[in-house]
């Protein structure tokens, strides 16, 4: 038996197709009577921003700690060399 159409069901099937998910949060489930389709579209749109946002700010956080750690290990290894050094000539 296929369930009725409704407002409802016709709101919760959007907000799935369009991959929001209340239990995290993209909408709220008590106005959905009071949302369109086209706020469901705006919200799933935002969501796609926020991600975008959220990677953009992995990329670079990632590229900063790599552009620090190239030469603070060169530094590192330079430091481990000299050390090397100053024990050879102690023993």
């Amino acid at each position: 038996q296929e369930p009725v159409a409704t407002l409802k069901r016709l709101h919760l099937d959007v907000a799935a197709r369009l991959g929001l998910d209340a239990e995290a949060g993209d909408w709220d489930p008590d106005q959905t009577y009071q949302m369109s389709i086209a706020k469901f579209e705006e919200l799933a749109e935002q969501k796609l921003l926020r991600r975008q946002h959220k990677a953009a700010i992995w990329i670079q956080a990632r590229w900063r700690s790599q552009r620090i750690r190239r030469p603070l290990r060169q530094v590192i290894y330079k430091r481990l060399e000299a050390r090397h050094k100053i024990r050879a000539w102690i023993r």
